[in-house]
């Protein structure tokens, strides 16, 4: 059946030479990565206590994942924004950060329950973007128009699956149309 590959993360560590930094209040100890992620914009200060330097965090890297969790209806995942950010009280769920080159990239994980793999028709809506801090307006223009070119192409892929499941690529469909039109709707 036609789908896509998302890397594992050990695969994608070792690949890019880095290595996995864990949240803070991670419910796991894991003595091979440091505890050293509280959240988005203290990424700068969390390196320093472990002794790295890292560039900040690109906030379009940050949406471009928000919204691409939105597409594909996948509701279980967190990532602590900053300190303010209560929603977020885990720092991370579902999403790894992997320190490579003097930067954290992070790295989303975990679709079982996601939409698109539940073949479920639901659209939950587009995610906040509440903090005026971190999210700029110039930013989110510039990832909405990117995902606004590239619907052509992901609505190719699901009707390539449609030749192995019609009923899941129909309720795939609706989902991308109504997570487009919410998208105009807000950013016209």
């Amino acid at each position: 059946m036609p789908g896509f590959f998302l890397e594992d993360i050990k695969t994608f560590v070792k690949q890019a030479d880095g290595k996995e930094i864990r949240g803070a209040d991670a419910p796991f100890q894991d003595s091979d990565k440091p505890y050293i992620f509280t959240n988005i914009t203290d990424a700068q200060k969390d390196a320093r206590a472990a002794g790295s330097v890292i560039e900040p965090i690109d906030a379009k890297s940050i949406i471009r994942i928000m919204f691409f969790q939105s597409l594909v209806g996948n509701r279980d995942w967190i990532i602590r924004i900053s300190p303010d950010d209560l929603s977020a009280s885990r720092g991370l769920w579902n999403m790894k950060v992997v320190e490579a080159d003097g930067k954290w990239i992070v790295f989303p994980y975990d679709y079982d329950l996601a939409g698109w793999v539940k073949s479920e028709n639901f659209f939950s809506g587009l995610p906040g973007l509440a903090d005026a801090d971190f999210y700029k307006p110039a930013d989110i223009s510039q990832v909405v128009a990117e995902l606004k070119q590239k619907r052509p192409g992901i609505e190719a892929l699901v009707d390539e699956l449609a030749s192995e499941d019609r009923d899941g690529a129909s309720r795939i469909k609706e989902h991308i149309k109504a997570f487009y039109n919410a998208l105009d709707r807000r950013f016209h």
